[in-house]
């Protein structure tokens, strides 16, 4: 009958009994002969005091988990079913888990490691690239594209507005940059673009012609007339010149009623009479 408990159970069983002369002899055991001794005389205290009976217990060397049932009693002898099963065999189930927890452990930091991996390359550098970009713009360089990747991510976002500001930045130089050099009344070069244009033609050797204009009695106009009709005839002056048909010419406002004409060529005997017969019509307000 052990041996189909054991079948059915997995469990190790032993028929004991003990006589209150003190002797101990086993019944029936699925261990065999010698191990069997050894496991008795080894429990047999604990089995005595009932402590197997109340729950499961180790034996004293720790090997086997026992738990007793008792079977027969009278007045001289008791009789007890002593169920046990090895430490080994109830950590078997735990060390294949265990294998299994680790493996579940290991692809998991794999994972952690591939997703750190995606994340550095997808977030951190485009945003270590956007921040090389900032510091290069603000040192005055310029990007024709700049990372943005998704456009609806935090650092699409940021490169649009960097781009953004790129070209406002641009725009602003590039209007800082014409009103530098350009008169603010009559919209034509000023006296430095005029150095400018004058200093490059020399340093090319190239020819050119210079004819300088200036309104008779300016100021006298606006004292009698008002700054108002001068401005007006300034501005009347300059797109006049700027509409001159004499090819590769620039027309600049020097200072006040001051202009200066620039012709690139050298010949110019009759330039000076076809400019005034363009200018000469009268000047309405």
């Amino acid at each position: 009958m052990t041996r189909e408990i054991n079948a059915l159970t997995g469990l190790n069983i032993s028929v004991i009994n003990y006589q209150d002369n003190g002797e101990i002899s086993y019944l029936a055991s699925t261990h065999h002969e010698q191990l069997a001794q050894q496991l008795i005389s080894g429990s047999i205290d604990e089995l005595l005091k009932g402590e197997y009976a109340s729950n499961s217990q180790m034996t004293p060397d720790a090997e086997y988990l026992s738990y007793a049932s008792a079977l027969y009693a009278d007045d001289s002898n008791h009789t007890y079913a002593l169920l046990q099963i090895s430490r080994d065999e109830l950590l078997g189930a735990y060390r294949s888990l265990q294998w299994q927890l680790l493996g579940i452990i290991a692809l998991i930091l794999l994972f952690t490691v591939l997703l750190a991996t995606w994340l550095a390359r997808s977030i951190s550098k485009p945003l270590m690239e956007l921040a090389t970009a900032a510091q290069r713009i603000g040192r005055g360089e310029r990007f024709t594209e700049l990372p943005k990747g998704n456009e609806r991510s935090e650092t699409g976002l940021l490169a649009s507005t960097l781009h953004a500001m790129q070209e406002a930045i641009a725009q602003r130089e590039a209007t800082l940059h014409h009103q530098s050099r350009h008169d603010l009344l009559t919209d034509l070069p000023n006296r430095i673009s005029a150095h400018e244009d004058i200093t490059l033609l020399i340093q090319r050797g190239e020819p050119f012609t210079l004819l300088r204009l200036a309104i008779n009695n300016f100021r006298d106009i606006n004292d009698t007339f008002g700054y108002a009709l001068g401005d007006h005839m300034l501005v009347t002056l300059a797109k006049r010149l700027q509409h001159l048909d004499v090819p590769e010419s620039t027309a600049y406002r020097l200072d006040g009623d001051e202009l200066l004409l620039l012709v690139k060529q050298s010949k110019a005997t009759l330039l000076g009479a076809h400019v005034f017969h363009h200018l000469a019509p009268s000047y309405r307000s």
